[in-house]
């Protein structure tokens, strides 16, 4: 147990000095810091701390390109529709 636990600390010591800074392309602010692996056609986030999720996106280009594409990160934005109550309505 004290062997994992001195393994975690290292591992987001790590993250926090060396890690890539993840920020959200549509607000603008930092996310949290983290690990960017891609293998295999999957995008892995080693360390990643923080309390939103994530999703890709494509980023807009000057040129463009279908065989290499710039990618970012972004949160899921909150829902766009009001909370409504309808009484009338069965569950």
């Amino acid at each position: 147990m004290k062997l994992k636990k001195f393994i975690r600390r290292l591992l987001s010591s790590l993250v926090a000095t060396f890690g890539t800074r993840i920020v959200d392309e549509r607000t603008g602010k930092p996310v949290a810091r983290a690990f960017i692996f891609c293998w295999r056609g999957r995008i892995y986030l080693i360390g990643y701390d923080g309390t939103d999720q994530v999703m890709p996106v494509f980023l807009p280009q000057e040129r463009i390109s279908f065989w290499k594409r710039k990618i970012g990160f972004t949160t899921h934005p909150p829902p766009d529709f009001p909370k409504e109550y309808r009484p009338d309505s069965a569950p």
